[in-house]
């Protein structure tokens, strides 16, 4: 899986305006009983980037989900 993010700093200058991640991550549904969790962890080379700015990115979710009992 992947969701990155490209980013612009349109105050700086044309050739450091753009961030462009690379990379992926995996996901996975579990149930530890009784409970429903949904968690997921990310990582991100920045390929291209302002100077300044973090080179690398991290991403991590964890959700417990409570479904509707019907």
């Amino acid at each position: 899986m992947s969701s990155a993010i490209m980013t612009a700093d349109w105050a700086a200058r044309s050739g450091d305006r753009w961030t462009v991640p690379a990379g992926g991550g995996v996901g996975r549904f579990s149930r530890s009983v009784p409970q429903l969790v949904n968690s997921r962890v990310q990582f991100w080379d920045d390929v291209k980037s302002s100077p300044g700015y973090q080179t690398w990115t991290m991403q991590m979710q964890f959700q417990l989900l409570f479904p509707k009992k019907r």
